[in-house]
């Protein structure tokens, strides 16, 4: 009962703008809530919308078509599925798992880790002190990859269509098929090398520092 009485739950509207929040007002920073309390909030929006969100301590599901979407979280896990549109999603101390969505990404994850699982369009990934995992699928995209302090594992499958270029500074790559690998050289301290299908597809660059480079070639 204490801490409900310090909820301020806000719904507002100025011009197009619909403003929700709601959050604990603490009298000072040593203060503690003294229960565990939980906000679901469900959220329909039309295709149109422009979706800003900021969560702590939670967890942020999107589904759907949107027009763009920006987040920023810290202590939350992040799921979206079958996303169509344009995310920038800014994200710390949280988990974030994409599966089978399209669009435009914009992914900064500060000791958070990433999955992607059948991500198309176009990514940019700046991550740190995580780990990314992303397993391609069966259309080429375009994305660009900075991690530092964080490795990064890529999944492609038999044919990939994806061509890669591939650094790693003060670090390695590594293949389960070294034959797939091509210019693979070492320039002062950075390991390049390149990933080719032949039909100049989509580009994707991959730059890591410190943690490997993995690429995992599927065999079926």
């Amino acid at each position: 009962k204490v801490d409900l009485e310090k909820i301020a739950i806000v719904f507002d509207k100025k011009g197009k703008t619909h403003i929700y929040s709601n959050a604990i007002q603490l009298g000072n920073a040593q203060e503690k809530p003294k229960s565990n309390l939980k906000v679901d909030l469900t959220l329909y929006a039309p295709l149109s919308a422009t979706l800003e969100i900021v969560n702590h301590f939670g967890k942020i599901d999107l589904e759907g078509k949107f027009e763009s979407v920006k987040t920023f979280s810290e202590f939350s896990n992040i799921q979206i599925l079958d996303f169509d549109g344009k995310a920038d999603i800014n994200t710390k101390y949280g988990d974030t798992d994409i599966q089978r969505s399209e669009g435009d990404f914009a992914l900064n994850a500060d000791r958070s880790n990433l999955v992607l699982n059948e991500v198309y369009g176009e990514l940019k990934v700046n991550i740190k002190y995580g780990e990314l995992e992303l397993h391609h699928g069966s259309q080429a995209s375009y994305y660009n990859i900075d991690a530092k302090y964080a490795p990064v594992k890529l999944h492609l499958p038999l044919g990939t269509p994806q061509d890669l270029q591939l650094e790693c500074v003060q670090c390695d790559i590594v293949s389960n098929d070294d034959a797939k690998v091509l210019g693979k050289r070492e320039e002062e301290n950075a390991v390049q090398a390149e990933v080719k299908n032949g039909q100049a597809a989509s580009n994707g660059t991959v730059r890591s520092e410190v943690e490997n480079i993995i690429l995992v070639f599927e065999t079926n």
